[in-house]
């Protein structure tokens, strides 16, 4: 479930432009649709595991004095986790698609698993249902391969379930022929070396005994 409030005019989880005496009728609602979604997944899929980015809770406790993008955020996953979805919630962390240092990896991780286990309602259920998951953007320009895999084996040490990588500005996605102006940031050629990027992945995929982990 991507929740990012795409767009200027759009920030779902900015209480400002709302009376302030709707706040409380605000809460209660944005709770209702999260448990509602859970509701609706779950019926359909009862095994369901599901995903949800980004880390709204860190960037609304740590984001720039002032923006409250993501402040009723939580209000919405304490709605999904409600339902107590039998195979958990994983929040999929963005802020650091471009670190390659493991001490500030391990902080930002810190901080978001804190911070979502401070304002969970049910401390018991994250705690044992729940988890983060890192994500990685590989950038072929200024990350080496190298820096790529001591930042994907910190994050895969760190993350119990999952660590992720978003490649819109990595190439890692295949553009159809002639569909190359809808996706113009991804029209940049692969760069000769790819493959030592790839090749972080498929060894550590190996050394996880094939897990897609």
């Amino acid at each position: 479930i991507d929740t990012e409030p795409y767009g200027c005019h759009d920030k779902l989880w900015d209480p400002r432009g709302y009376p302030a005496h709707k706040h409380i009728e605000l809460v209660q609602r944005i709770r209702s649709i999260g448990a509602d979604v859970a509701r609706v997944i779950l019926e359909e899929f009862p095994e369901a595991e599901i995903l949800v980015l980004p880390e709204g809770a860190y960037i609304s406790a740590c984001n720039t004095p002032g923006v409250q993008w993501y402040d009723l955020w939580m209000e919405f996953f304490n709605g999904l986790a409600s339902r107590r979805p039998p195979n958990g919630i994983v929040v999929l962390c963005e802020c650091c698609y471009h670190w390659t240092d493991p001490i500030s990896i391990t902080t930002l991780y810190g901080m978001v698993q804190g911070l979502m286990l401070g304002e969970s309602d049910d401390l018991v259920y994250f705690r044992t249902k729940c988890s983060v998951a890192l994500g990685a953007a590989v950038d072929f320009v200024t990350t080496s391969p190298q820096e790529f895999a001591l930042q994907w084996q910190t994050m895969r040490q760190l993350s119990p379930r999952y660590a992720w990588i978003f490649g819109a500005e990595s190439n890692f996605w295949q553009i159809p022929d002639g569909r190359e102006a809808d996706l113009p940031s991804m029209t940049k050629p692969v760069p000769p070396n790819a493959d030592e990027y790839f090749k972080v992945l498929r060894e550590a995929r190996e050394s996880n005994g094939g897990s897609g982990k």
